[in-house]
């Protein structure tokens, strides 16, 4: 056996090492009543399967996130069926007291590119509040209706104390045809944060040719301008439509390309941590793809847009009130 059949003996040993672990920890749920996942529409009728599994054993899971305290399960459901509809899961939750149950919430473990693991923990929980944060991106007829979703029938769906009872959308299932996924069941230990810790200041720096003909060089800088390190930095990056990226290079951390999005101009940078004080920049390259702009565009690449987030622990949530859009190219 030579150096390179070794290696690749010890990777694939490691990785079939580490799926027998998850695998062993599996143990199927044989209470019907303790998790139940309905879809309303179904393409194809199949076996859908529910387990337990340690929290440690969940593939690619990050650490529950801050604000949150992970209880005593972790749960796996797949399924063969084809949904044509996001399933609903209700939980059956072992907590006596009302109080500490109306803190307990249903984590999904859902992709998400801008952590450098590759997913994060999101809150599926059917409430009122999370009809409301639905609809804020879904448009008019969707606050419409989180109006409707508020009315008795509906409210069914909300947490139930006196049948123990949680339920979850998943919307994963049916969009992004994943025919299986993991959560936890957690409690809420504080409120998410309403004011961002630090500031981050984006800025355009510059624009010009490159020694390749037809490409251009941009320079985005990112400065905390707050009094607070940065335990992480990310964002994602998505040129117009007649533009491809041809190169990311970031001063720090590292950048690629973005697996969802446009098909040659987005990307995803992890540029870890930002110091209070410190600047930290990426250069892109830029040249035509040969599609067309925006009809209202009059400049190339016009519609760039770079969105991300910053934290100040690695396990906090990302998103809102710590988060940035940045639009570099103005009209």
């Amino acid at each position: 056996m030579n150096l390179f059949q070794f290696c690749l003996y010890l990777v694939i040993s490691t990785v079939l090492f580490d799926v027998a672990c998850a695998q062993s920890s599996l143990v199927e749920i044989k209470d019907p009543n303790e998790l139940t996942v309905k879809f309303e529409f179904l393409g194809k009728a199949g076996e859908t399967k529910k387990y337990h599994i340690n929290l440690r054993d969940i593939p690619k899971a990050p650490a529950i996130p801050t604000g949150y305290a992970f209880l005593n399960k972790g749960y796996y459901v797949r399924t063969s069926a084809v949904p044509y509809s996001s399933p609903l899961l209700a939980f059956k939750v072992p907590i006596n007291s009302e109080s500490e149950f109306r803190k307990v919430r249903i984590l999904k473990l859902a992709e998400f590119e801008m952590e450098p693991i590759g997913n994060r923990w999101v809150d599926c929980t059917i409430t009122p509040e999370w009809w409301a944060e639905e609809s804020k991106h879904r448009g008019a007829e969707a606050e419409e209706e989180a109006k409707a979703k508020a009315n008795l029938e509906s409210a069914k769906l909300y947490p139930d104390f006196s049948q123990r009872s949680l339920r979850c959308e998943d919307r994963s299932f049916s969009q992004d045809n994943v025919p299986s996924g993991y959560f936890v069941l957690v409690l809420e230990t504080q409120a998410p944060p309403i004011e961002a810790f630090t500031e981050i200041k984006v800025s355009f720096e510059s624009e010009k040719p490159s020694a390749k003909p037809g490409e251009t060089v941009y320079t985005i800088s990112f400065r905390n301008v707050g009094n607070k390190d940065i335990a992480e930095l990310n964002f994602r990056s998505d040129f117009a439509s007649d533009s491809r990226v041809t190169f990311s290079q970031p001063s720090q951390g590292s950048c690629k390309k973005a697996i969802r999005g446009s098909l040659n101009g987005s990307s995803v940078c992890h540029l870890g941590s930002l110091a209070a004080g410190k600047m930290a920049t990426v250069e892109f390259g830029r040249e035509d793809s040969g599609m067309p702009a925006d009809s209202r565009a009059k400049k190339s690449n016009q519609s760039w847009r770079i969105e991300g987030g910053f934290k100040e622990r690695p396990q906090d949530q990302f998103g809102e009130p710590n988060a940035f859009a940045f639009r570099p190219i103005q009209p």
